[in-house]
Parts: structure tokens; sequence; C-alpha cells
């Protein structure tokens, strides 16, 4: 008897369909990386450019007043640059978004 309640329990485990999303069997690690390897890659290039961008932001006092005396720009002139860099990386945002599928 015992070995007959085994043998219904094996035949229900592999007669059980392995859930899937589209062609590929969930449960099984995949051998091929989606990204080909290059994941860490970007996000490392990201990181970098984040640093300089905010960087950069966060240091416009200085740029301000360097290029009031470089240029021998007026306020006006000096916080239009510095306005100017900070709209751009913001809107620059919205501009990828519409390119990612």
């Amino acid at each position: 008897m015992t070995s007959n309640v085994e043998a219904k329990s094996s035949r229900v485990s592999s007669s059980s369909p392995t859930p899937t999303i589209g062609n590929k069997r969930l449960g099984k690690k995949s051998e091929v990386n989606q990204d080909g390897g290059w994941g860490w890659m970007v996000v490392l290039g990201s990181c970098v450019c984040q640093f300089f961008l905010i960087g950069i932001n966060r240091s416009m006092g200085i740029v301000y007043i360097l290029l009031q005396e470089k240029f021998s720009a007026t306020e006006k002139e000096a916080a239009l640059a510095a306005s100017i860099f900070v709209s751009l990386r913001a809107l620059g945002g919205t501009g990828s978004n519409v390119r990612i599928p």
C-alpha cells in the first residue's frame, strides 16, 4: 500500500507543469547573462557621471564667481549660465526616458 502511494505522488509531481514566462522555465538558473556581463560597467559609468555632475552642480557658487571674474560678466549673465546647466541636466532625464523602450 505504501508503494502505491509513493507511485501516485511521483506521478503527480512529474506531471505537474513547470511554471513558465514566455519560453523560459522558472526555477532553473539561466546559463547566459541577459546583459552580456556589462551590467556592472553600466552601473559604474552611471555612478561616475553622477559624481561629476552633482559635484559641478554643488560647486556652482564657486563657478559663478569665476565666471564673473574671467569673462567680466554681470550677475545676471553668470546666473544664466548656471541655470542653463542645471535645467539641461534636469530636462535630460525626461528626454532619455522617451528613448527607453
